[in-house]
């Protein structure tokens, strides 16, 4: 344990402690360790005098950690001390599992202001409990999870045998985390890119559906699948079709993120534009075609293909245009969500959703502690 300070010495006490703390963790910086404690202080908004069983865990970028690091315990750094901090002790924290980067928004660019990061909720229960007999013993326990998670994640990146793998994500809860983890990154990663091509100006729904269709997950925890034949139904092609665990189908029909979404064609009334409406119109015979022809057509595909769907229980998810396009103020992105909503309130079995929409829901399902 680190010899505290003497308590005449405002904050030393604290500063001392979260020493012993990052050292129960695994992680010993002799050229920063006071900028490292400081900083865990600084994402536990732990003042001088405060017990450690009063932690909490706000988001917070790297100014304001030197802000608060100013305000409590007098320690000014100066404005390049921010690159420092961020890359020697931020970086080591979210490696050590102790923080979360972006644990609100995982797809924010790196270069973002909004940058941020988070205490995770395991790592924040184990710090609550320093200076009782079970910190040494969990923290060590907290630390040792993590370092299996990241060897078990190695070991399955370069395993070249499908029977390895298998038996590295179920022989310990260790790999289970390796694995949940590499998904998870590759889905967000996922997302940082149908963002950066929806905020171009010429994004075509080409190339929206070329990454779309190889992740049914964006769509909702409810599909399982994509169906590698999208002209099942005789005289048409589907862009995308979903596949639900109970064997239903979602027809999703694409269009341009560019197209527009609004209309007036009365002087005081907006409605859906003439892009939205004729989307509905050709899901509307898509599902006409599977009603009359679905039983026929679930034998054919079953006998002959090997895929067994309910084609008479589908639906259709129509995708078109963005709502948080640069040109549209806050006013008139109001004025779409009041018209999307009221025009899909009077629809059956079709749904019309904007690729900002669809993307918001995707990048929620991804805010938890991984």
């Amino acid at each position: 344990m680190t010899e505290a300070a003497p308590a005449s010495v405002p904050g030393k006490i604290e500063i001392g402690n979260a020493q012993d703390v990052l050292g129960a963790f695994g992680l010993r910086q002799p050229q920063h360790r006071e900028r490292s404690a400081l900083t865990l202080l600084a994402l536990a908004c732990l003042s001088p005098g405060q017990a450690w069983s009063e932690a909490s865990a706000p988001r917070m970028r790297t100014r304001e950690i030197m802000e608060w690091t100013q305000a409590e315990y007098g320690v000014a750094y100066a404005p390049n001390t921010r690159e420092t901090i961020r890359r020697y002790i931020l970086s080591d924290f979210v490696e050590a599992g102790l923080i979360a980067e972006n644990p609100d928004s995982p797809s924010r660019p790196g270069n973002s202001p909004n940058w941020c990061y988070q205490l995770r909720e395991g790592a924040l229960n184990v710090l609550r409990k320093y200076g009782s007999a079970a910190f040494a013993k969990e923290a060590s326990s907290y630390a040792a999870s993590i370092i299996d998670s990241l060897e078990r994640g190695r070991e399955l990146a370069i395993a070249t045998n499908r029977d390895a793998i298998l038996r590295g994500l179920v022989e310990s809860a260790g790999g289970l985390r390796a694995a949940e983890a590499a998904v998870i990154e590759g889905r967000r990663r996922v997302l940082v890119e149908l963002r950066a091509l929806l905020a171009m100006p010429d994004a075509t729904e080409t190339a929206m559906q070329k990454i779309l269709e190889n992740n049914y997950w964006v769509f909702g925890g409810q599909y399982v699948a994509i169906s590698p034949r999208r002209g099942l139904v005789p005289m048409q092609q589907h862009d995308i079709l979903l596949v639900t665990a109970d064997k239903s189908l979602t027809i999703v029909e694409l269009k341009g993120p560019c197209d527009p979404l609004l209309a007036r064609p009365r002087e005081r009334h907006l409605t859906v534009s003439a892009s939205v409406n004729d989307a509905v119109g050709q899901s509307m015979n898509y599902l006409r075609s599977m009603d009359e022809f679905g039983l026929s057509m679930r034998t054919a595909a079953s006998d002959e293909l090997g895929l067994d769907y309910d084609f008479r229980r589908a639906d259709a998810l129509v995708v078109i245009g963005n709502r948080d396009h640069p040109a549209k103020t806050d006013a008139e992105r109001a004025q779409m969500d009041r018209v999307l909503r009221t025009y899909n309130s009077h629809l059956s079995r079709i749904r019309v959703l904007t690729y900002t929409d669809l993307l918001d829901t995707a990048e929620r399902t991804l805010q938890f502690d991984s």
